[in-house]
This record gives C-alpha cells, sequence and structure tokens, in this order.
C-alpha cells in the first residue's frame, strides 16, 4: 500500500517523506503543514504494515484531532488504528488513566472542566490546609483563598521547578498548589493543570512507564508546535526518547500569540539544541494569501527582532487583481461606533450569499461585540466565535449535566447544572420553573442509594411539558454505561422538536443547531466507549458551536488562530488597542511589542481574497 503524494509542491513532499530523526518544518499561514504532517503519518503506517508500532500525532484542539483522523482514514485502507490522534490534554488523560495508579489516582478519575467545581475542590484543599497547616509559612491560610484559584492553577505547572520563589506570596501560592494537587489527586477529579504536571511527574519519576510509552510510540508528531508551553515540552522531552529520537514537529514561529500561556518564539530554538541535530524544513509558499495580503504581512515582520529575515512569507497563489487590500484610517472612523457602523453597513452591501465568507476580528472582545451588535440591528445573521467550555443552549447544557451525573450518581456539582439548566429550558419553553433545592434532592437521595440522579428524575418529572415524558422513561431505562449512547440520540431527538418549533431565525434556534452538531459528532467519534470514558474527553472539548448558514463571525484575533475567511476586516488599528497600552509603554523593541506584531500577522493572515484594515 502506497500514499498518494500528487499534488504536493517540491517543498511539501520533502516534509512529508521525511524519514527517521527529529526535524521541524516551519511553514508559512496556509503553507498546508498540517495537510504534510497527516500524509507523513499515513505513509509511515503504510510502509510498515506488519509492525505494531503506533505513531502519535500531537495537536491542540479536539477539531483538528478529528480532521486529522479524517485526512488519514481518507488515504489509508490498514493501519487506521495505528494512529493515535489527540490534544496534549487528551493524551496525559490517557496515560494516566493507564498508569496513574503509581501516583494514587484510580482509572476512572474525572476532568474539572468547570469553574465552579474547581472552586469547590480547592476549598475542601483550604480546609484541610487549615485543619494541617504547612510549616513556616508566612501567611494563614483562609477560605478566601479560593479566590486565587487562577494564579494557583498557573503555579501548578511550577512545581517541578526549583524556582519556588523567595517571598511569602510566592510560599503562600505554591503551598495552596500543592494541597489543591494532593486533594485532586485524593478525590480523583483533575484540573487541567494539575492533568499536564501529573503526567510529567508520572514520566519523570517512573522511566519504565516513560520506556513503555517510547516502545509504543515510535513515531511522535506535533501540529502547531509554536503553541507548546513549558510543561507540553517537558511532556514531550519524556515521550521522545534522546537517542535515535523519530520527533516530526510542524508550526510557524510567527504566529506564537500565547504568551499568557507559556508559549515562546524561542521553543524552537530549544528544541534544536534539546534534540540535536534537528533539520530544518521550509514550507514559505502561502496557499491561502494572495500577494497584496503577503506583501503587508512581511512589511509586518521585517520589523521583528526576533525574526529570521532571509525568511520571507511568499505566495503560492496566481497573479490576482489590485485592490484586495483596503485602508479605512481614522479620519474616516474616528470612534468605535462609527468604525462599526461602517463595517456592518459595508457587509450589507453584499450579497447574502456571500457573507458567510467574512470575518471581523479585533485585539479585544469589546471591539468584536460592538461589530456583533451593530450586524444584528441591521438584520444580519452574525456569530461571535468562543472558545467555550460549556453550551450556552440551556437544553443542550442540562443534557450534558444530565450524562455528567449519570456517570457520577453523587455528583453534587452536576446535580446543581443539572437543576440550574433544567429551570432555564423550562424559562425558554415559557414555562414557571419549580423551586427545587439540591437540599431536597439530598434528602431524597437518602433513601435510594444516595443516587442523586433518580431523586432528581423523581421531584421533576410532573413538572416538565408532556411532550418531554418519555426523556424520564429513557433516563430510567437507558442511561448506563450501556446505554447511553442511546439515550443521547433520543435526547437529541425530543430536543429538535422543541427547537425546530421556534422561528427559523430565532437565535436560540441558531446556537441549539450548531451545538447540537458540536454533541452529535462528540458522540460520533466516541461509539463504543463507555460513559466514564466519553465524560472525559468529552470534558477536554471546546464546546463552540459552528456559525449558522450564512453568518458572519466575529472573533478576537487569538480565537481566530488556524482559521479563514475570504472577506476579513481587521478592526481597532489604533494605537493603546493594537498595539497594545502595555506593548507601547515597553518600547518598540520590547518582547511584548514583538508579540504584538506577531498578533496583527495572524490576523492579517485570515484573509483569502480581500482584507479591510
Amino acid at each position: 500500500m502506497t500514499v498518494s503524494l500528487e499534488g504536493l509542491s517540491e517543498s511539501q513532499r520533502t516534509a512529508a517523506t521525511w524519514g527517521d530523526g527529529p526535524a521541524i518544518v516551519l511553514a508559512s499561514p496556509g503553507a498546508g503543514k498540517t495537510h504534510v504532517l497527516t500524509i507523513r503519518i499515513a505513509r509511515i503506517i503504510a510502509e510498515s504494515p506488519r509492525k505494531h508500532f503506533r505513531v502519535l500525532g500531537l495537536t491542540f484542539t479536539k477539531k483538528a484531532a478529528d480532521e486529522m483522523r479524517t485526512r488519514i482514514d481518507m488515504r489509508i485502507d490498514a493501519g487506521r488504528e495505528r494512529a493515535v490522534l489527540r490534544t496534549f490534554h487528551a493524551f496525559c488523560a490517557d496515560v494516566l488513566a493507564q498508569h496513574g495508579n503509581h501516583l494514587g489516582l484510580a482509572p476512572d478519575f474525572k476532568i474539572l472542566a468547570h469553574e465552579e467545581d474547581r472552586a469547590e475542590v480547592l476549598l475542601e484543599a483550604i480546609d484541610r490546609l487549615r485543619n494541617d497547616p504547612p510549616r513556616g509559612l508566612g501567611h494563614a491560610i483562609s477560605r478566601d483563598d479560593v479566590r486565587l484559584l487562577p494564579r494557583i492553577e498557573k503555579s501548578i505547572s511550577d512545581l517541578h521547578s526549583p524556582a519556588a520563589g523567595r517571598d511569602s506570596d510566592a510560599e503562600h501560592l505554591i503551598a495552596l498548589a500543592r494541597g489543591y494537587v494532593e486533594h485532586q489527586k485524593r478525590v480523583n477529579r483533575l484540573d487541567f493543570a494539575t492533568l499536564l504536571m501529573l503526567t510529567l511527574e508520572l514520566l519523570a519519576s517512573y522511566p519504565a512507564v516513560a520506556a513503555l510509552v517510547r516502545t509504543v510510540y515510535r513515531y511522535v508528531c506535533v501540529d502547531e508546535f509554536q503553541d507548546t508551553n513549558a510543561i507540553q515540552y517537558e511532556i514531550l522531552r519524556h515521550v521522545v526518547p534522546s537517542v535515535a529520537p523519530n520527533l516530526f514537529c510542524v508550526g510557524d514561529d510567527d504566529q506564537v500569540i500565547y504568551a499568557w500561556n507559556g508559549a515562546s518564539p524561542f521553543r524552537v530554538r530549544q528544541l534544536c539544541s534539546d534534540f540535536a541535530p534537528v533539520e530544518r524544513l521550509y514550507l514559505p509558499e502561502s496557499r491561502r494569501c494572495p500577494k497584496q495580503v503577503v506583501d503587508i504581512a512581511n512589511r509586518l515582520l521585517l520589523r521583528s527582532r526576533s525574526r529570521d529575515p532571509t525568511r520571507p512569507l511568499m505566495t503560492a497563489l496566481a497573479g490576482s487583481a489590485t485592490g484586495l487590500v483596503s485602508y479605512v484610517d481614522g479620519a474616516h472612523l474616528p470612534d468605535e461606533a462609527d468604525e462599526a457602523r461602517y463595517i456592518a453597513t459595508d457587509i450589507a452591501s453584499l450579497a447574502p450569499s456571500v457573507r458567510g465568507a467574512c470575518a471581523v476580528l479585533a485585539r479585544n472582545q469589546k471591539l468584536v461585540d460592538n461589530a456583533h451588535r451593530a450586524l444584528s440591528g441591521l438584520g444580519i445573521p452574525a456569530h461571535i466565535l468562543r472558545r467555550s467550555s460549556a453550551y450556552s443552549t440551556p437544553g443542550l447544557a442540562w443534557l450534558a449535566a444530565v450524562l455528567e451525573l449519570a456517570g457520577s450518581r453523587g455528583d453534587l456539582s452536576a446535580l446543581r447544572r443539572c437543576s440550574r439548566f433544567w429551570s432555564a429550558f423550562l424559562v425558554e419553553l415559557g414555562i414557571d420553573a419549580p423551586d427545587l433545592q439540591v437540599a431536597d434532592v439530598r434528602a431524597a437521595a437518602e433513601g435510594d442509594a444516595g443516587d442523586l440522579l433518580r431523586a432528581w428524575l423523581r421531584l421533576t418529572e410532573s413538572a416538565g411539558p408532556p411532550g418531554l415524558a418519555p426523556l424520564w422513561r429513557s433516563i430510567e431505562s437507558d442511561l448506563s454505561e450501556l446505554g447511553w449512547e442511546s439515550f443521547t440520540g433520543a435526547a437529541l431527538a425530543t430536543l429538535d422538536t422543541v427547537y425546530e418549533a421556534l422561528p427559523a431565525s430565532d437565535m436560540r434556534r441558531l446556537d441549539f443547531e450548531g451545538e447540537r452538531r458540536h454533541l452529535r459528532d462528540a458522540v460520533r467519534h466516541a461509539h463504543g466507549e463507555t460513559l466514564t470514558a466519553f465524560l472525559r474527553g468529552f470534558s477536554l472539548q471546546s464546546k463552540t458551536p459552528e456559525p449558522g448558514p450564512g453568518a458572519v463571525t466575529c472573533a478576537t484575533i487569538s480565537a481566530s488562530k488556524g482559521a479563514e475567511w475570504e472577506r476579513v476586516y481587521l478592526i481597532g488599528l489604533a494605537r493603546e488597542i493594537l498595539p497594545s497600552y502595555y506593548a507601547l509603554q515597553a518600547g518598540a523593541g520590547s518582547h511584548q511589542m514583538e508579540e504584538e506584531r506577531r498578533l496583527c500577522f495572524v490576523g492579517i493572515t485570515r484573509a483569502q481574497k480581500r482584507l479591510i484594515l
């Protein structure tokens, strides 16, 4: 079995046919780096038909992993199961599910995807620390420290480093972080930061486990390598052997815009040092952006002091007409309101059939919301692209909470969400929601082995509309480790009838349709898994819905990364917005200003045909 290389450029072919050894492919936006990566994975599997090793493909979103899976499955007939495509977090969850017992974890651990759950577990940890405070701590620990949750989560990634901090605030944070991590292990519930940290601890402390992982995954491929943070990179170093490493990374150091999450433009240098000698391959030709857009991007890149000036962005597209780039200056649009009105009016002048290929991108969410309001005010369908961990549609949010509660019948947090979203769903239908207290459900569950779901069903079955009665019977009969898929299908069919009764233009119906597609895809990809395994993977996925037909996308530049549109409006190009006030204060040569340039570069290179600045 062979994998076709037809249609690849010379540089793409060189990357796709790379053999053994470490390599980094530095690619321009739209140069086909993920395409090359998937072809290489398919080729390795096709050329080793009687081998049993697996190829690990790591990326940053479930959507990207699923797209890679689809592309690989289209290219090979046999051995598809040998391509293991995961996000970093999902891979870590797999490793801990198999080997986490070395650290005291049970294999059915849950992911703390909701902030309210993380805060609840942190409060429990704080109570334990108050009863047994760490020695020598400068400040007393109190329940008010729950407000430090974001800082605690950020510090968890540093628990393996010797830089423990010298001031008492740092010691206080580290004590809280350690106590929080230990309590997560105790209750078998992990947040995202701890998931990564414990995986690194496992691989570093148990060489036999790391050796087993390296034996299974003889080849490791990383998509969007520039987005890796320090702890993800350290995990990679333990997964890939230092001798004869088969590590293949693709990325673009011009698109490092997640410094807040630990990404760094110097990660490529670190890779080349740790795995030396590393072959550098280049995909300079964008198959997305026309020449006029590429010229603007290059002028911006030449101002970056940390970048190699001999590596310009190029276009693979044939010459196109002039006027693909437009500038609208501040004299014409003196403030944000004028800007938003101008954009909405301009898009309104376009044929409805092309509006779905338009995007409005901005540095901050406020400008995005302005554009969305202006478009909606003119009756133009618009969609805000947000990275969300929960559904916005009450019916689907309730369904997700029911599945959580079915997987853990004593989970009070899941019960609260189940009750809250059910009430919101009834209100959406114009039905008075019952005043059901969590304490009432707990009391009712005492006589039923603590089964909160069963108790909640008994207390609410008479409160909903008659059309939903079959759902209650389905929950009772089907919702188990063996029947969760059939229940989810039945629940979605029932919710379909509710939301389809709304007008086609109703935003509630449009939001439901986008989120329903997401949930159906998640269930389809998890076919055959237990409910526990599905919930773990589901908790790691973004719940961002796809825009409805013909809807204009409004997004921050950060949220737009990886996407492309025919017509892009890049707005808010004003001092103290883009570039930001802090970058201007830091100066033209600062790393803050460098990141602002990279952010602007990402916005510019989302455009396929027309760019309006």
